[in-house]
């Protein structure tokens, strides 16, 4: 584990020092008030706590104390948007996402925010807190027998499904490599094993974390099973959780001999927009459980400069039955059909490219009712993008717009938890992606643009908003489904009234 703190930084190997971290951080932070800063940049708040911390921390921990190659590739992020240290270059949004992009210990005390895969755009913070970097705390335990597999903090995608598959088992972690793997489930967790095992947040059985009291405790089905029902959708807002056990299935869920799906992706112009909606949406509208896909609207990746518009499909059985399944799109003519089979311990390597640190990049998610169906929806998405790129240039043609949509299994098969988007029937997720900062104001505007499209043609209250991937939205939008906000809200009073793992929730 290394705690970062910007303008100096500190790292360790600790294994079992979460309880004394915890109060540690909690009870000092009590007694602090201002951000003086000392001669060494830091604040006076945050020395104080480093100054505890190298007193107490194991023969194995590691100070870094300068700016330096360590600090630097700690800082390292997915997207440098919105990134905070001390360096004054540093880009801010230019139409932010989230308001408070920190977590509180207590009210006038010192700030910290967590860190597993770097994804998160709430994974760094200025002079005024610490990152707690969960990184090297990346160990996996698979039990055959009880199946189940239980990740450290820091586990990232990539840790988890390996030993799964060498194990003969799989769980719902299709998503991107270097996603860490506990805030990408206790957040929901969408992946394209939804028909199959339900959300990454449904496998959750246990999970082991320190409170805003500074306590480290288990919440299970028998241990605190209210605290569980938040964890599994909404558990970075109840604590620092440092290990997760899930269920793990057996790879012949998967519907093959061998562990491996059924992927492919086809690419048209996008003047064939409407053609490809028109073979899409009635899969996407009768999801299969053993089925998922997403369009995506981008430019080539051969650099062309044309925008095309991607079909990328997973079916989890027969090369036979994939293609009966998807017939109707194969039968437009594609440029290529690039079918293949793909063992679950490589399932989420087409994302790689995508997992380059660096660069202005965001996600905004918004989930629907009903496919969106309507080609002049699509066209119009077409449009728009490319008179973003027109503007922007050709630095922000890895932006994309897509409709995803997975498998759905049957009614009722999972517990109710914080994770309330059961109803949707389909996203709409556009990514901005681009280098150069003075193009922020336009990419960004297309990102709205791209959104309400799509969500224009729905009433008020049918559009919903994805907790991951915005702190900012309504949220009614990212929480709904009849009690479900309240509950959590009354569970948040309970377990974090002073709000030390944000103020979301009260």
């Amino acid at each position: 584990m290394e705690i970062i703190v910007p303008t100096k930084h500190f790292s360790t190997s600790v294994h079992s020092g979460y309880e004394w971290i915890g109060k540690s951080v909690s009870e000092k932070s009590a007694k602090m008030s201002g951000n003086t800063n000392t001669a060494d940049g830091l604040s006076v708040d945050v020395r104080n706590v480093v100054t505890d911390l190298t007193l107490k921390l194991s023969s194995k921990a590691k100070i870094v104390t300068e700016q330096g190659e360590d600090w630097n590739a700690l800082f390292e992020r997915w997207s440098d948007l919105g990134k905070q240290t001390q360096q004054p270059s540093s880009p801010s949004p230019p139409k932010p996402m989230f308001k408070r992009p920190s977590n509180s210990v207590l009210p006038m005390g010192v700030k910290f925010v967590p860190k597993a895969g770097g994804h998160s755009l709430w994974s760094t913070i200025g002079a005024e807190g610490i990152v707690i970097d969960l990184t090297s705390l990346n160990a996996v335990v698979v039990d055959k027998e009880a199946g189940t597999v239980t990740l450290s903090g820091g586990a990232q995608i990539k840790d988890a499904v390996a030993p799964l598959y060498a194990a003969g088992l799989c769980a719902p972690f299709g998503t991107a490599n270097t996603v860490g793997a506990i805030p990408q489930a206790v957040n929901g967790g969408l992946t394209i094993f939804s028909g199959l095992l339900g959300q990454t947040s449904d496998a959750i059985l246990s999970a082991r974390l320190i409170t805003a009291a500074g306590d480290l405790i288990t919440a299970s089905a028998t241990s605190h099973p209210s605290l569980l029902y938040a964890i599994k959708g909404a558990g970075t807002y109840f604590g620092l959780i440092t290990s997760l056990t899930l269920r793990a299935t057996p790879l012949s869920v998967l519907n093959s001999p061998d562990g491996t799906l059924w992927k492919t992706t086809a690419p048209f112009p996008a003047s064939r927009i409407s053609e490809l909606i028109a073979a899409l949406a009635p899969l996407a509208a009768s999801p299969d459980p053993r089925a998922s896909g997403a369009m995506i609207i981008t430019k080539s990746p051969h650099g062309d400069g044309s925008t095309i518009a991607l079909a990328s499909l997973v079916f989890f059985g027969s090369d036979e039955d994939a293609n009966a399944h998807f017939a109707s799109v194969r039968a437009l003519g594609p440029f290529v059909w690039g079918e293949k089979r793909v063992p679950y311990s490589h399932v989420n390597e087409d994302f790689d490219p995508f997992c380059v640190t660096g660069g202005f990049k965001r996600h905004a998610i918004a989930g629907v009712p009903r496919v969106p169906a309507d080609p002049r929806v699509w066209e119009a998405e077409v449009a728009a993008y490319e008179a973003m790129i027109g503007k922007a240039g050709a630095q922000a043609s890895r932006s994309m717009v897509c409709l995803m949509w997975v498998g759905k299994g049957e009614a009722g098969r999972w517990e109710e938890s914080a994770f309330g988007h059961r109803g949707v029937a389909a996203w709409v997720e556009s990514v901005i992606w681009y280098t150069d900062e003075g193009t922020a104001g336009t990419v960004s505007d297309w990102q709205v643009e791209a959104l309400r499209i799509v969500t224009d043609g729905y009433e008020l209250g049918e559009v919903e908003t994805f907790q991951n991937a915005t702190r900012e939205t309504p949220i009614e939008t990212r929480f709904p489904g009849e009690g479900r906000l309240e509950k959590l809200t009354a569970l948040k009073k309970e377990w974090d009234p002073l709000g030390v793992f944000t103020d979301v929730l009260l």
